[in-house]
Formats: structure tokens, C-alpha cells, sequence
């Protein structure tokens, strides 16, 4: 028996006209595994199948520099019937990840069928992974299947979160709870098969109203959050969260253990989607502290969706104040910096048979950078090749003739971003 024989979706067996479920281009893949290496942990394997897409590791926390940060990014902008997305995450034994997605996920509407996605997450020892992606928006008749099977050893922690609206809330006259079905399910276990718990929540609105006590009442976000961590970090965890009733923010919040000393569950309700975040990053930042001894990163407009406005700035349904130069250009350095390291890894796996040598290298990464990265994006423009292989090589002599207190793509980065973008330039 699979996920997909739920009882909860034999309703919905009936196939597209347009498409079979799980045809070529509906049947996503996803395989990943981290790897700890020296001070930093990588993307060691990547497999993908569209529609759903992974392009490369960023490092853009500013709190933990080697903690690799993933955007699963669906090529379809949504999910559609018929669609079956399995993603496998593995970390191993030390390594670290923050996984999330480029934006909210948005269950398109249905008249035939349904939509699945399978998860798999092992964690070996001392492995943290970070597994956050948008909220979940599903449209009018839409079905959607979520299982996810976690594997988690005694010394790691698994932080997932899931953030559920209750459609398009702001569309037209506005949709609450109007989709079909929502199903989501978490299964945890340790690598020699013991079980440690299963949460799985139903929602079918149309055959059993979402409003009444003891579901959502007269809330109309929900997220629920799992941390799988040791005993230590859970008590510690525990005692610092506040439960109860925020008037002002018109939500309310609480924790509970998790069978068998696995860890805690966190829920939230709410009216809107920024508090219910709100509460979300303040129980991440306390887990984050605990666990890997960091706080979580400043919001930034494009760190992970669950990160909230910063402070002092209007929230996300009002009009958003345009970003500074500076705050814009620290992020797009971070960004290039992060593709030149990507660039160096890469050329030096190409040339891994002369120990990276290229007395050609500026021409390989001008061409890599410009055609296979994402760097014309970030510039706004696509840089002339003659052009970046002389920048790269000037860079290359000022950064070997001076004495830099900076690592090597952090000072290219800025100047590239400089050479390109900067006014009178």
C-alpha cells in the first residue's frame, strides 16, 4: 500500500482529459545530499526531474557561513492535477541545510484527480537540517497529498514547517477553505527502524466544516511545526516558549512533546499570514540558538518565504518601502560570491587531472558565469566575455599583489558588482 491509496482519495481517481497523473513533465524529482566538508557543508549529489528544479547552493546566512541554503523552485509556477512531486533529502553525519522554496505553493484548481508529493528526509548523527518552505495557498476544488518519512538519528535535529492558508484569501470576493481535500502526514523513525510518531491532519472543508471548535474556529492560518532534536535541546526549547493568546496580533500559539522523547510540536492560528510567520520565526530562532548556537538570518526580500518583514518595516499585504542601495547591493555581493565559489569548485573538478591549473581560467569562468549561472540576472545586464576575462584577471593580480582580509570571491564580487552596476560605470 502507498501514500496514494489514502483512503481520503478515492473520490478523486478519476483522471485528467488533458493529461495522465504522473506523465512525463508532472512527475517531479528531487534528490539531494549534504555532506560535511572542513567548515562548511555542501550539495554533494543533486538529481532533478521537472517540474521540479533545484539550480545550486547559496550562502547568504550571515550567522552560519557554512550552512548551504536550497530553493526547490516548481518550473509549472504551481501544482496542477495529475502532478507527483518525490523529493529525497539526506544529510550526513555532521552536515547542515536550510531547504525552502522560492515562493508560497500554490495548489491550482481541479476538476479531475489530485495532487501528491512524497518526502523522504534521513539525518545521520549531529546532522541539522532546516526544512522551511512557503505557505501552502490552495485554490477552489483543489486536492493535495503531502507524506513525508523522516529518519532521523538520536544526535540530530529535523526542523519542519508547514504553513497552510485557507485559499486566496484576498482574490475577488475571496476564497476561504474552498479546496477539496489537504492532507498532510509525518512519520518519524530512527535508522534502525524504531518508531517514534505519526501526525497526520485532514482537511475537507465541504464535508466537515473547518469552523468549529477544536479545528480552526475563527482562524483562518494555521502552521504547524515539528522539531525532531535530543532530549537536552527539546526541554530547553520547551521552557523558553510562551504559550497562549496574542490580542494584538490576533493569533494564538503552544507546544507540546513529541512521543518518545522525539522532540516538540509547535502550532500556530491566526488571521493573517505575517503573524502566524511571526510566531513561526520566533520559535526557529529559539531552536536555531539551541541546537546550532546562531540566530536565525535578517529578513531579506529574497531569503526564505517564512521570513516575515524586518522589524520597523510595513508588513508584506501593505505597501513595502523600496530597499536601500546598500541593503541591495550587500545581498547581490553575497550572491556573486556565492557563484564564483560555486565557479572555483567546479573548475577545479574540470582540471581535477592537473590539480586545477588553467592558464586559460578567466576565459572558462567568464563563459561559466555568463551562460551558466545566474549572474547576468543579478547585474541586470549580460557582461561583454572579452570584458570579464580582463576584469577577473586585473582582479586576480590586485588580489595576489595586496595582503586581502577578505576571502577572494567576496573582494571580486564586489568590484564585479561595482564594474557593472554603479552609476558613471
Amino acid at each position: 500500500m502507498t501514500v496514494l491509496d489514502a483512503p481520503e482519495l478515492a473520490p478523486y481517481q478519476d483522471e485528467p482529459t488533458q493529461m495522465p497523473s504522473g506523465a512525463p513533465g508532472k512527475n517531479g524529482v528531487l534528490d539531494m545530499t549534504f555532506t560535511r566538508q572542513g567548515d562548511r557543508s555542501v550539495l554533494a549529489h543533486l538529481y532533478r526531474k521537472a517540474p521540479l528544479l533545484v539550480q545550486q547552493a547559496l550562502y547568504w546566512d550571515e550567522h552560519l557561513p557554512g550552512l548551504p541554503c536550497i530553493y526547490i523552485i516548481t518550473t509549472s509556477g504551481c501544482v496542477l492535477q495529475g502532478d507527483r512531486f518525490d523529493i529525497s533529502i539526506s544529510a550526513g553525519p555532521g552536515a547542515m541545510a536550510h531547504v525552502t522554496s522560492q515562493a508560497a505553493t500554490k495548489i491550482h484548481q481541479m476538476d479531475a484527480n489530485f495532487a501528491a508529493q512524497t518526502q523522504r528526509l534521513t539525518l545521520a548523527e549531529n546532522a541539522y537540517l532546516e526544512l522551511l518552505p512557503g505557505p501552502v495557498i490552495p485554490h477552489r476544488h483543489s486536492r493535495f497529498l503531502t507524506h513525508t518519512q523522516a529518519t532521523v538519528a538520536e544526535s540530530a535535529t529535523l526542523l519542519s514547517a508547514e504553513l497552510l492558508q485557507p485559499g486566496r484569501k484576498h482574490h475577488g470576493p475571496g476564497e476561504l477553505f474552498e479546496f477539496d481535500l489537504y492532507s498532510s502526514a509525518l512519520t518519524a523513525a530512527r535508522p534502525d527502524g524504531t518508531p517514534l510518531f505519526t501526525e497526520k491532519l485532514v482537511a475537507e472543508p465541504w464535508q466537515q466544516p473547518v469552523r468549529q471548535t477544536g479545528a480552526m474556529g475563527k482562524f483562518d492560518v494555521f502552521a504547524n511545526v515539528t522539531v525532531i532534536t535530543p532530549r537536552r535541546h527539546a526541554q530547553q526549547i520547551f521552557q523558553q516558549v510562551i504559550p497562549g493568546t496574542d490580542t494584538s496580533a490576533e493569533c494564538m500559539a503552544g507546544a507540546s512533546r513529541l512521543p518518545n522523547d522525539a522532540g516538540l510540536v509547535y502550532k500556530v492560528l491566526g488571521m493573517e499570514t505575517e503573524p502566524v510567520k511571526t510566531k513561526v520565526r520566533a520559535f526557529w530562532d529559539l531552536v536555531r540558538h539551541e541546537v546550532a548556537g546562531a540566530p536565525i538570518p535578517a529578513a531579506r526580500p529574497w531569503g526564505s518565504p517564512l521570513l516575515p518583514a524586518a522589524a520597523g518595516e510595513e508588513p508584506s499585504h501593505a505597501r513595502r518601502k523600496a530597499p536601500t542601495w546598500g541593503s541591495q547591493m550587500t545581498a547581490t555581493v553575497e550572491q556573486i560570491s556565492s557563484l564564483l565559489h560555486e565557479a572555483g569548485e567546479i573548475h577545479h573538478r574540470v582540471f581535477r587531472i592537473v590539480d586545477g591549473a588553467d592558464d586559460d581560467w578567466a576565459s572558462w569562468y567568464a563563459d561559466w558565469l555568463i551562460s551558466l549561472s545566474e549572474l547576468p540576472a543579478l547585474l541586470g545586464v549580460k557582461p561583454v566575455r572579452s570584458e570579464l576575462v580582463y576584469l577577473l584577471v586585473s582582479l586576480d593580480k590586485e588580489y595576489t599583489a595586496g595582503q586581502q582580509g577578505e576571502p577572494w570571491e567576496a573582494y571580486y564580487a564586489q568590484r564585479i558588482l561595482g564594474h557593472f552596476t554603479l552609476p558613471g560605470n
